[in-house]
């Protein structure tokens, strides 16, 4: 199966400016201001330096302009150093959007009261469009397979190839991580299911203590 067949396009074509400018600040905290400029530098992005988005609900960003800044990490870490600097962006995208909503921050507080394995569940049920992994299906479907539960998106906003291969599976897997452990205190393990597919599985056991 080609990657076009089981990876539906993603329909939405812009991001919020508050959407790209989480995304530039969390790579200045990974990459320090001068990693982060020579990034943008790289994407062809410059006027982005010194200029951030402002902070609003307002979609006036191409979508493209982010896929160009994922581009720009590959271009100056390489595919295999890219794919730490992605999972470790996404884990920290994650938790800062969802941070932003105080509704959020409430269900939290009931999450944590549960066993592990049932507030991952009720996370992944729940949350997942809040960090824009399946705008176009809030109630993605997530599958009970004994040791994992198994999690099939159809869309990914920030996700322009999702190959094994590639290294920007690793964002989808970073924003999982993060939700996770935003919403639950637990870290969990999580792999892509299947080259080019947007199937995941997550073990259900956390990893260690809260």
């Amino acid at each position: 199966m080609s990657q076009q067949e089981s990876t539906p396009p993603v329909t939405q074509r812009w991001l919020s400016n508050a959407q790209m400018r989480l995304a530039l600040l969390v790579f200045e905290i990974l990459l320090e201001r001068n990693g982060q400029v020579a990034v943008l530098h790289l994407a062809g992005l410059e006027r982005y330096i010194d200029q951030l988005p402002p902070d609003n609900e307002r979609a006036e960003i191409p979508r493209g302009d982010i896929i160009a800044l994922f581009a720009g990490v590959v271009s100056m870490f390489g595919d295999q150093g890219a794919r730490g600097v992605f999972r470790r962006w996404g884990r920290a995208f994650a938790e800062r959007r969802l941070n932003r909503h105080p509704a959020l921050r409430l269900m939290r507080i009931g999450l944590r009261l549960l066993p592990a394995e049932r507030s991952a569940k009720l996370a992944l049920a729940r949350l997942l469009h809040h960090i824009d992994l399946d705008r176009a299906n809030p109630h993605a479907p997530l599958e009970d397979d004994g040791e994992y539960y198994r999690l099939m998106l159809s869309q990914c906003l920030y996700c322009h190839d999702l190959s094994h291969t590639q290294p920007n599976s690793l964002i989808a897997i970073g924003l999982i991580e993060g939700l996770l452990r935003w919403a639950t205190g637990h870290d969990y393990d999580v792999n892509q299911d299947a080259p080019d597919t947007m199937a995941f599985k997550i073990r259900k056991r956390p990893i260690g203590p809260r």
